[in-house]
């Protein structure tokens, strides 16, 4: 079905984040801003996953939901140029 990056927990909200990886310079949907790279497609179906994995592993009542978005840009080495984190992204 997929899979989710990372699930965490800030405060009593749930947070699913999507981590997005990119080489500056090459081409592509913001090569140099990879999170820009999570359309309506990735997120409806990281909806669908987060609503899986709840019914699965949660069953303390309907928690604060949030969807956060990193994305990473990497030059030629193997160091990132920048790091975004998108709090609430969609």
């Amino acid at each position: 079905m997929g899979e989710l990056d990372i699930i965490a927990l800030d405060g009593g909200t749930v947070v699913f984040v999507e981590v997005k990886a990119g080489r500056i310079g090459l081409s592509g949907p913001g090569p140099e801003r990879p999170a820009l790279a999570v359309g309506a497609r990735k997120q409806t179906r990281l909806r669908r996953l987060a609503e899986a994995w709840l019914a699965r592993n949660w069953s303390g009542g309907y928690p604060d939901l949030r969807f956060d978005v990193v994305g990473i840009a990497f030059g030629e080495g193997s160091t990132p140029e920048s790091i975004e984190h998108i709090r609430s992204a969609f």
